[in-house]
């Protein structure tokens, strides 16, 4: 654009041609950029800036959006200040640590669970030693008496297999194991089978059946029939052959992943 001169003032410079009316244009006092004033020799019909600098200032900015991002004095993880020397428009944590912790929550979304500060047992507080995401009671000892009644209520809800003895009495687990070891024996030597047992209790099976000249490892359990149907055992933890389950009435045998 060409520029003619014409004074209409002292210190108004350069208007541009086609632009004399602009000398009836309401003058600009404040500075867009910083808010300041704007020097008397200054204030002409285009002039929007106090200072070159302002005015550079202002050009940076249009290339750059985020060149005058207002500075975070705040961390975004502890809420503490940022110092100093690390405030930037970028900076939004204090220390390496939070940000750190900001990552590692956002890996683990569990990670910042709210710690729970009253007992599931007794109701008092928890220590705060033991406060964390996992922490339900406030000692070892509240947390015994929970699993001892979760025990309970598991063995209410399902008991223990039981084998239908004439008259009254109890077995203890050991005598249990032993009287279906004893059925489980005398229904297979009923079927053909010559059985062989484990002389001691801990062995790799409890019985080896021997029939047409093959044998086959048996593991003994005692179970019982559901309510809803089907059959509940401890499976084994040795590989076995074949797993005999002792039922109140009868000997189910049964294969390994069959």
């Amino acid at each position: 654009m060409r520029y003619i001169k014409k004074f209409r003032q002292p210190g108004a410079g350069w208007l541009p041609k086609g632009d004399e009316n602009m000398e009836d244009k309401t003058l600009r006092t404040t500075c867009l950029q910083c808010g300041g004033p704007i020097p008397k020799e200054r204030q002409h019909g285009w002039t929007k800036y106090c200072s070159i600098k302002c005015n550079g200032r202002a050009q940076y900015i249009k290339l750059n959006p985020y060149a005058y991002k207002p500075v975070r004095t705040t961390c975004m993880q502890c809420g503490g200040p940022i110092p100093i020397e690390k405030q930037h428009f970028l900076t939004r944590y204090c220390s390496r640590k939070c940000r750190s912790r900001v990552y590692y929550i956002k890996l683990n979304p569990y990670a910042n669970k709210p710690f729970r500060i009253t007992c599931m047992q007794c109701g008092g507080p928890i220590p705060p030693k033991r406060q964390n995401s996992n922490t339900k009671y406030c000692s070892d000892k509240c947390q015994k008496r929970a699993s001892n009644i979760k025990y309970r209520l598991h063995r209410k809800l399902h008991p223990k297999p039981t084998i239908k003895l004439e008259g009254s009495g109890t077995l203890s687990t050991f005598a249990l194991g032993s009287v279906g070891e004893s059925m489980a024996c005398i229904d297979l030597i009923k079927k053909g089978y010559q059985v062989f047992k484990a002389f001691l209790p801990g062995q790799l099976c409890d019985l080896v059946i021997l029939k047409d000249n093959k044998f086959e490892t048996t593991e003994v359990r005692v179970g019982r029939i559901r309510s809803g149907g089907g059959m509940e055992y401890t499976k084994p933890k040795t590989k076995v052959d074949v797993i005999a389950v002792v039922l109140p009435d009868k000997v189910v045998y049964k294969r390994p992943g069959g």
